[in-house]
C-alpha cells in the first residue's frame, strides 16, 4: 500500500492580495481544486488524522503580514486545553502547531478533520447498525427460513442461493412485511436483508444437520475432528423413529409456527431421504462431513431425473427401510395446502411457482 498523501500542507503556501491590504496565506491546492486545474486522486484522502496535522508548520516565508492581520499566538491556551482533556504528548505538540495558525487556516483544517472523522465513522460502524431492519421483517425472516427448509418440495438446500431467492420472492410478494419497492431498489438495504437471510439459512441448516445426526444413535456419529455441530452436553445421540425426528425438527422452529405445525407424511418422506444421505456420508470415510448439503443437492437432482412412478417407488422404499431401522410407528396422513399452517402454505406456493397467482398484501 502506498503511503497516504496529506490533504494539504502549510510549507508551500502562496500569497494572495486581499483588498490591496497585505497578503493572506492561502492553502496549497485549495484554489486549483476549486477551479478544476488539478484533481486529487481518491487515495489522497485516506490515512489517519495525524497525517493531516503532520504537515503543519509555520506560515509562509513570503512577505510578512501587517501586525493587525497577524493571528494571536494561542500556544499558552493550547497547553491549557491539552492538560484539560489529557492529551498525550504527540497530541499536545500538534495542538500547539494549530494554535499558531491564523483563523482562516484553523477553520479549513477543522473542516478537513471533521470530514476525515466522518469517513472513519462510516468505515467502522457495521452496515446493519446504520440501517435498522424492522422487527416485523426480522420475524418473517425467522419464520420463513424455517418453513422453506422444511418444505418437502424444496429442490436445493444450498447452491445458486436457491433458498435465499425463494424467500426473497416471498418477501417481495408481501411488501407490507417490510421489503418494499423502495428498499428493493436501495442496494445498500437490499444487501443487508439478503445477508441476514443467508446467515439464518446457514444457522438453520447446521441445526437441522445436527438433529439428523443425533437421531442415528451413538453407533454412527461423525469423527470428533469433523464434529456434527452439536455440543455433547446438549445433544445425546439416540436412535429415534421418523415421526419423533420430524417432531424434534419442528420443535426447533419459531414458536409462532412450531406450536401449530403437525408432522405430515410428506415431511416424513423428505426427512427420511435426508437421513439416508447422512448415513451414506458417514459410512464413506473419504467424504467430508461438511459436504453434506452439497451431497443432498446432488442426490435430489439425480432423483428428479427419474420418472415420477420410479421416484414414488424409491421414496416409499426409503421410508419402509427407515421404519425397520429406527422403529415402526403409525405414519401421519398426507395433508393438502389448505390444511397447512399459513406460513407453510405461502412457502409451498412459492416453491411450486404458484405464489404469483394469489393477491399481494
Amino acid at each position: 500500500m502506498s503511503t497516504p498523501i496529506p490533504l494539504f500542507g502549510y510549507d508551500d503556501i502562496l500569497s494572495s492580495p486581499i483588498d490591496g491590504e497585505g497578503e493572506l496565506p492561502l492553502l496549497t491546492g485549495l484554489a486549483s481544486s476549486a477551479f478544476g486545474t488539478t484533481s486529487l486522486p481518491a487515495s489522497n484522502t485516506s490515512g489517519t488524522i495525524d497525517l493531516l496535522l503532520s504537515q503543519i508548520s509555520t506560515p509562509t516565508h513570503g512577505r510578512r503580514c501587517p501586525a493587525n492581520e497577524m493571528s494571536e499566538d494561542l500556544t499558552q491556551h493550547a497547553d491549557w486545553a491539552a492538560r484539560r482533556v489529557r492529551l498525550k504528548t504527540a497530541g499536545t505538540q500538534e495542538l500547539k502547531k494549530i494554535a499558531q495558525l491564523n483563523p482562516a487556516q484553523r477553520e479549513i483544517l477543522n473542516t478537513a478533520l471533521i470530514l476525515k472523522l466522518s469517513e472513519q465513522i462510516k468505515a467502522i460502524i457495521p452496515a446493519e447498525a446504520q440501517w435498522a431492519m424492522s422487527k416485523n421483517l426480522k420475524e418473517k425472516i425467522e419464520q420463513y427460513t424455517f418453513a422453506v427448509l422444511c418444505l418437502p418440495k424444496l429442490e436445493l438446500y444450498v447452491k445458486k442461493q436457491g433458498p435465499t431467492k425463494l424467500l426473497m420472492s416471498i418477501l417481495e410478494h408481501h411488501p407490507s412485511w417490510g421489503y418494499t419497492k423502495d428498499i428493493k431498489n436501495d442496494k445498500y438495504k437490499h444487501d443487508i436483508i439478503v445477508a441476514r437471510i443467508g446467515v439464518r439459512f446457514t444457522d438453520r441448516r447446521s441445526l437441522l444437520r445436527t438433529i439428523i445426526v443425533c437421531s442415528l444413535g451413538p453407533e454412527l456419529q461423525p469423527p470428533a475432528s469433523q464434529g456434527s455441530g452439536a455440543s455433547p452436553n446438549k445433544s445425546v445421540p439416540l436412535r429415534i423413529n421418523i415421526v419423533e425426528l420430524c417432531k424434534n425438527i419442528i420443535a426447533k422452529g419459531p414458536k409462532s409456527i412450531s406450536e401449530d405445525t403437525s408432522v405430515t407424511l410428506q415431511m416424513c418422506t423428505r426427512v427420511t431421504f435426508l437421513r439416508k444421505v447422512m448415513v451414506a456420508l458417514l459410512e464413506s470415510p473419504q467424504v467430508k462431513f461438511d459436504t453434506y448439503w452439497n451431497l443432498v443437492n446432488k442426490q435430489l437432482e439425480a432423483l428428479r431425473a427419474l420418472h415420477e412412478s420410479v421416484i414414488t417407488r424409491q421414496l416409499t422404499s426409503y421410508l419402509k427401510k427407515d421404519l425397520e431401522l429406527y422403529g415402526t410407528v403409525p405414519l401421519p396422513a398426507t395433508i393438502s395446502n389448505s390444511n397447512m399452517h399459513e406460513t407453510q402454505q405461502v412457502a409451498d406456493l412459492a416453491t411450486t411457482g404458484l405464489l404469483q397467482d394469489i393477491a399481494e398484501d
